[in-house]
């Protein structure tokens, strides 16, 4: 059996989880940078269409300058106002200014009659001019004529430029019909492009029409002052081409968008590896509360705790309430961590009922738990498994939880069951917004919590202590207890009890810690005639360490 179960493992060996994921991740940046060249071609259409038009008109005018700079050239042989002489000495001159331009084969003169009289291949010579090209040159404006026909001595298809002076003198260049077509190639190379020019309505040269791409298309420019046509087609080789030269476009769209997906990535590894950590955290009771106590000023002695969940992320470090409690919201757990953090404050109530004589535990309930899940159910439930739960238990709920109308209806009802078991009910963080203002006035809440935004600003902004007197003044005409978070000097504790509030909640009192330590620090308040420092001597809020409970509440490290 050993033997078998090591042979099914050499032939089907496990995989790495990670290695798997990194696997499918490479495999999905792949397919995103190929999607995005495959869309980058797609969106690249209408910009081909646009690159051929502008070779085309490229192409066009370099040869509209190639057959200028050759008519240029032929103007100096007419310029005097000639007779008809084919000397050795003018013929020799022809032959040397063959050897000047390019793609020129022989250079012809011909008189106001329109007969050529000397040619630089074989001299003086007796060729009359067709008649169209007599009407031609008769009729042009500038003296030039592109004409294609065959040439009388050599019997061979021929491009000729012919130039006319004033005087009816003129001069002509014969060339082979490939050396307009080669100017086209030059100005095209590199495009893939195939093409096809026509001078006069005839084709020059060899069709060079190849093989339609893709997308088969074909451009036709023509030329405003030359008989020329250019027909161009794109091919397989130009689309390719023109695809190589913008595939930037692709990768810069695979780029970004696989910059996004490792982003979105990271953030899912990040949540799941979250996720798993707090299902962990509850399964191995990874999770603790620390107790900060409500002090009575005027007594110097506890009123109640407020229970404040806890989580030291083995290696993210000390997570933030204001991720994990959204986090369990998501996953579902948000009622098995109220329901943990219940039976650490029922098991605190049952082991240590004389500690906690006179005082009450707080532990917060979420605005999803009270929409979603029956809350009140579950205390009811648990105030008949202990009936001594209701004296000392108090929820709390964030002035920030505003609730729709139809909501209302629906947390009324959850929180009038409540307080008809005997919990009383808390608004924590009261004057942090008007969100929460419709909240408060719906509902007599047995204790208000004074945001410490409120105590931070004391005695420095007299606009804050005029809004903390008006809330305090409505709070004591709906018979509510007011508190206040976050007092951490002597002068604001001084302010507070001028202004009638005497329960206080901050460093300056203490600070949360285990439940151990809480109730050693009772046994050493029990010793004391005024209530001892939490183990630390208290310190100014710009040195103190902070981190959050819940509802946002800061804490040392």
């Amino acid at each position: 059996m050993a033997i078998n179960l090591m042979a099914r493992s050499i032939r089907s060996p496990s995989i790495p989880p990670r290695c798997t994921e990194r696997q499918t991740v490479a495999r999905r940046i792949l397919l995103i940078f190929l999607l995005s060249i495959v869309l980058a071609s797609l969106l690249l259409l209408p910009w081909l269409h646009s690159d051929i038009r502008q070779q085309g008109d490229k192409a066009i005018q370099a040869l509209e300058l190639f057959i200028q700079s050759t008519a240029r050239q032929l103007r100096p042989l007419i310029q005097a106002d000639n007779e008809a002489d084919c000397s050795a000495a003018v013929v020799t001159h022809l032959r040397r200014q063959v050897f000047g331009f390019r793609r020129v084969k022989e250079i012809g003169l011909y008189d106001p009659d329109f007969n050529v009289y000397c040619v630089s291949n074989d001299g003086a010579v007796q060729i009359r001019l067709p008649s169209r090209l007599r009407e031609r040159l008769e009729n042009t404006r500038n003296g030039q004529v592109l004409w294609l026909t065959r040439a009388k001595v050599s019997d061979t298809p021929a491009l000729f430029i012919y130039l006319r002076n004033a005087t009816g003198m003129g001069a002509n260049v014969l060339m082979s019909p490939t050396a307009v077509t080669e100017v086209i190639g030059q100005a095209l190379q590199g495009s893939g492009l195939s093409y096809q020019l026509d001078v006069l309505g005839q084709k020059t040269g060899d069709p060079m029409l190849g093989p339609p791409g893709l997308f088969e298309t074909e451009q036709v420019f023509q030329s405003l002052k030359y008989p020329i046509t250019l027909t161009l087609q794109q091919t397989r080789q130009s689309q390719l081409s023109f695809g190589w030269q913008h595939l930037w476009l692709g990768l810069l769209l695979g780029s970004f968008t696989a910059l996004l997906y490792l982003f979105h990535v990271y953030i899912f590894q990040r949540r799941n590896e979250i996720r798993a950590s707090l299902q962990r955290a509850l399964l191995l009771h990874e999770l603790h509360i620390c107790y900060q106590p409500i002090m009575d000023y005027q007594r110097n002695r506890p009123v109640g705790f407020d229970a404040l969940l806890r989580w030291q992320h083995p290696t993210l470090g000390n997570m933030s309430p204001e991720v994990v409690v959204p986090l369990a919201e998501q996953l579902g757990m948000i009622v098995p961590v109220t329901e943990w953090m219940l039976d650490q404050v029922s098991a605190f109530i049952t082991e240590h009922p004389d500690e906690l004589t006179g005082c009450y535990l707080s532990v917060n309930i979420s605005r999803h738990h009270l929409l979603h899940y029956d809350v009140a159910g579950m205390i009811e439930q648990r105030c008949q498994q202990l009936p001594e739960l209701s004296r000392y238990l108090v929820l709390e709920l964030a002035q920030d939880c505003a609730f729709a109308d139809s909501e209302l209806v629906q947390v009324s009802g959850q929180l009038k069951r409540l307080q008809a078991c005997g919990i009383r009910l808390a608004v924590d963080e009261c004057g942090s917004g008007c969100s929460g203002l419709t909240f408060i006035q719906s509902y007599p809440f047995d204790l208000l919590k004074l945001d410490r935004a409120f105590i931070k600003r004391l005695g420095e902004d007299r606009a804050a202590m005029s809004l903390l007197e008006s809330v305090v003044w409505r709070a004591e005409r709906r018979g509510a207890t007011v508190i206040a978070e976050g007092v951490e000097l002597a002068e604001q504790a001084t302010q507070l009890a001028q202004l009638g509030v005497v329960l206080m909640q901050g460093f300056l009192f203490a600070r949360p810690v285990p439940r151990a330590q809480l109730l050693e620090w009772l046994a050493l308040l029990e010793s004391q005639e005024s209530s001892p420092l939490l183990f630390t001597q208290a310190r100014e809020p710009a040195q103190a360490h902070h981190a959050q409970n819940w509802t946002g509440e800061q804490q040392p490290e």
